[in-house]
Formats: structure tokens, sequence, C-alpha cells
């Protein structure tokens, strides 16, 4: 590898490169990218130490080993020193820290092994309830629970919405990946503008009035699989204009787009995806709904004149003295 970097290193350096950049490149014996790599240098010295500490852990298991192997036989530098009364050596001292500029020959594959170790996340302790104090540690330093105005509780296990009443001026509210099994303690905030319940095992979408103000909601990857329930979002939720149900059962209905676009006129985002005037346009043509336009387009006229009702009468006459 480093002989096919260094023929196309060469070939580009006759290729671009004046004589004078030529020389003053032969005469330096490495080629210096610490200006360049400056922003990465923390992370490319701290794999270099890494591969060079664990090669040195290496060496000393290794030396160990033989050592154990000679003692068991009597033999060697370890059973002769034992014998003569002289101490054994010590183990090689730890590579030293890496100082000065890293440049990239010796710190890409040592860098490359790191990058590709999986991120070390520290565990984080869990919620669980929704507490006045959990909201206030969580909403970071607001004083009050009435002046919150943004709320992460996403990943702590949360089982149930409860203790936002305290909370009127609340406008976003974030509770993904929890277990939360319904839609319940948000009908009263109703400043709320977006709302994230993806990740969780709700079945319906319900008890959302009073959440005139919501614009975004986002209950993907759940459990929730009735049509009707869109009739819930139609009532409640008027200005609606993101809506993100991906990966839900509901999604599966080969009704569902059109219907949702039928019942939400305002709605610009439909599970990540922009919603245009053609798609209204294809969702209002595909309705089976009995509406007053229809009526219209499908209604003839029938004129009946005044001969036509005497001969109707007639014959109603006729058949009730028979």
């Amino acid at each position: 590898g480093e002989e096919v970097e260094g023929a196309r290193y060469r070939e580009l350096t006759d290729s671009t490169l004046t004589a004078r950049a030529k020389a003053e490149l032969e005469r330096q014996t490495e080629f210096d990218i610490w200006p360049i790599a400056r922003p990465i240098a923390p992370f490319l010295a701290a794999s270099a130490e890494a591969a060079e500490a664990e090669e040195h852990r290496a060496a000393v298991v290794a030396a160990g080993a033989a050592g154990v192997g000679t003692v068991a036989n009597n033999t060697g530098p370890v059973a002769a020193a034992r014998k003569g009364g002289a101490a054994a050596p010590p183990p090689p001292p730890p590579p030293p820290l890496l100082a000065g500029p890293v440049t990239a020959a010796s710190a890409a594959p040592a860098s490359h092994k790191l990058l590709s170790l999986p991120p070390a996340v520290p565990p984080r302790p869990q919620l669980l309830i929704m507490t006045d104090a959990t909201i206030l540690e969580a909403a970071g330093g607001v004083g009050t629970l009435a002046n919150v105005t943004y709320l992460n509780l996403h990943g702590n296990g949360i089982r149930r919405i409860e203790g936002l009443q305290a909370c009127p001026a609340l406008r976003t509210l974030v509770l993904s990946f929890n277990e939360l099994s319904a839609l319940e303690g948000v009908d009263e905030l109703v400043h709320l503008e977006r709302l994230d319940c993806g990740f969780n095992m709700i079945k319906r979408i319900e008890r959302l009035k009073g959440l005139d103000n919501l614009r975004t909601l986002e209950l993907n990857n759940n459990l929730l699989f009735r049509l009707e329930d869109l009739n819930a979002l139609k009532k409640y939720t008027p200005a609606l204009a993101c809506l993100n149900l991906r990966s839900n059962l509901v999604c599966e209905n080969k009704s569902y787009r059109g219907l949702v676009l039928r019942r939400l006129t305002v709605l610009c985002f439909l599970d990540g995806v922009p919603v245009s005037d053609a798609d209204r346009a294809a969702a209002a043509e595909s309705s089976s709904t009995l509406t007053p336009q229809v009526i219209r387009e499908n209604a003839f006229l029938r004129r009946r004149t005044t001969w036509s009702l005497v001969s109707a009468r007639a014959m109603g006459a006729g058949g009730e003295s028979t």
C-alpha cells in the first residue's frame, strides 16, 4: 500500500508542481499535514496511543508466557537469576505519550481502528414516572413549571403522561422511545404546537380535544390500526400541518393516504412526504363518500307536465277502483 501511495505521490508531484516546489518537497523528509489534520489531531493521537498501548500489552504477555516456560524447565535467564539470587529484569516501560504533530502515515491505521469501534454511551437513569421534580430537571433551569415551553423526556421508560397540567405554556413535548399505551394528559396544553410520541405502544388516536394550535404530530412506530381515529384529528387538530404515522398498521390500508388528505385539508407533510395540490386532487377523485358535489354531478332533472300528473292520478284511481 505504501509503495502504491508513493508512486501516486510522485506522479502527482511530477505533473503538477514547479521545479522549485519539487526541490523543496525532495528536501523535506516527510510531508507535513499538521495544518490540515489539526481539527482531528486529538482523535488521531488517542488512536495511535491506544494502538501502541495494545502492542505493549501484547509484548508483556508474550514475555510473561516465555518466562513461565523457562521457569517450568528450570532453565533460561529467569531460572538462572533465581539460582544466583539476582532479581529478574523488570518489564519494559510503556511507550511515551505522543507529542508534536501527528502525520497521516503513523496515525491513519490506528484512527481507522478507533473509528470502527462502537460508541461508548454511558447509561442514563430512567425517570419512569413524570413528577414535578423530574419535569423541572429535564426542562433545564426554567425556574417554575409555568415557564416550561420545551420538554424532552424521550427514552425514559415512561408509561403514562401525567403532571403536565402545571405547564400551560408548553409548546413542544417529546415523549418518543417510551412505553406509552395511550395519549392522555395533553388535552389541557392549549399552546402545544409539536407532540412527538413515536416509538411507543399507542393503539388509539384520542384525547386530543383542545389542541387547536397543534401543528406537528408524530406517532410513527406505534400500534395504530383504525382508520376511524383520523376523524379525531379532523375534529380536534384543525391547524395540523405535519403528520407522521409511518410504521403503523393503519398505513397498510389502501385508502389510508387519500382519507388523510381528505380529512386534513391544511396538511403540508404526511409521513415525511410533502403534500402537493395534485395529491389533494387525486385524493378527492378517489373518494367514495356521498357528497353534495357528487350528487350534483350525477343527478338529472325530469320535468313533469300537467298531462302526466292527470294520467298518474287516473291510473291511481283506476287501480283503487279495481
